[in-house]
């Protein structure tokens, strides 16, 4: 498990055929991340050709829709922490002001 405090949701809009690639990265960022629940298209069924990973504050963290390519696995968890990260620091920030 990375250390850091993480979003509570992370959020993923896919293509509904693409059900098993959806699956695959909520259980390596649920591992990576026990704290961490992954929604799958809260909104309805996602649009063709989709797979749109959104974290904390509804920050975009990957646009297959804008990359054409596939989510790698550890770049989002790192994407993930990277997140956390900055989230930290800057409640710290502000905590000190």
């Amino acid at each position: 498990m990375l250390g850091g405090p993480t979003p509570d949701t992370v959020v993923v809009e896919y293509d509904e055929e693409e059900v098993d690639r959806f699956i695959a990265l909520a259980d390596a960022i649920e591992a990576a991340f026990p704290n961490v629940v992954v929604e799958g298209n809260p909104e309805g069924p996602g649009r063709p050709g989709s797979f749109e990973v959104k974290g904390a504050a509804n920050q975009l963290l990957f646009s297959r829709l804008d990359s054409g390519a596939w989510p790698q696995h550890a770049a989002l968890v790192e994407a993930l922490a990277a997140a956390a990260a900055c989230s930290t620091s800057g409640e710290a920030a502000q905590q000190q002001a």
